[in-house]
């Protein structure tokens, strides 16, 4: 294995020197490099990937970590670190932050990456914020669907109200059965004003909630502006 820090498995300028002979070497001499031992692909690999993420090549760096997931050996704690850096740089940064959050965990304070570590997981704090938002955001919409279908029974009762006012009890009976019809009549009348006043109160809680929400959402999309 070539030499490597002890403290993070990152390459010494020697090591790079001599690894980066071996490939050319074994490219031109026709090898395949596929028969090159596991420990120096991971050491090409890992070569690649920073070279590719300097570049600002982060969807070719992927690949090559997933060449070294293929071997059969532990990667150097930096890996977590390039990992993190380049999940970032892909949009997923909840990945991001798990992988920066255990390399530091892994290398603590004497990692050749801490400070850039460091830099990395502040740097995506304001993505939290967003994430948050955007839950929001959702939590707002389907609170005016809510919204909307309460508005649509409140309709509807309003709609039976109307029929049941309307309503003519026939007076060409028996004043006891006229009486109970009377008395069903009102009952079911003041049974669907109570369901109309439920129902504004549902949808005057959402609204508040909404308008709570709403809120946050714009304290939030100030402290990213901020940051």
């Amino acid at each position: 294995m070539l030499n490597r820090k002890p403290i993070d498995g990152s390459f010494t300028n020697y090591a790079k020197e001599i690894l980066l002979g071996a490939v050319l070497f074994a490219t031109s001499s026709g090898a395949c490099l596929a028969e090159l031992p596991p420990e120096v692909r991971l050491d090409q690999y890992m070569m690649m990937i920073e070279t590719q993420q300097k570049t600002g090549n982060f969807r070719a760096a992927s690949e090559y970590f997933k060449k070294i997931d293929g071997l059969d050996l532990a990667p150097p704690a930096n890996y977590r670190f390039l990992r993190a850096r380049n999940l970032k740089a892909t949009g997923d940064w909840q990945q991001a932050r798990r992988e920066v959050t255990a390399y530091l965990e892994a290398a603590g304070t004497s990692g050749e990456n801490y400070q850039d570590a460091l830099k990395l997981l502040n740097s995506m704090e304001p993505s939290a914020a967003r994430g948050e938002i955007e839950q929001l955001e959702r939590k707002v919409v389907t609170i005016e669907k809510k919204m909307n279908q309460v508005e649509r029974e409140g309709r509807g009762l309003e709609q039976k109200i109307e029929q049941e006012e309307n309503k003519k009890i026939n007076s060409n009976q028996p004043h006891e059965v006229w009486l109970r019809q009377r008395e069903a009549h009102a009952e079911k009348l003041n049974n669907l004003n109570r369901q109309v006043e439920e129902l504004s109160r549902t949808y005057l809680d959402l609204k508040l909630e909404r308008g709570r929400i709403n809120q946050k959402i714009k304290q939030l999309r100030e402290k990213v502006e901020k940051e």
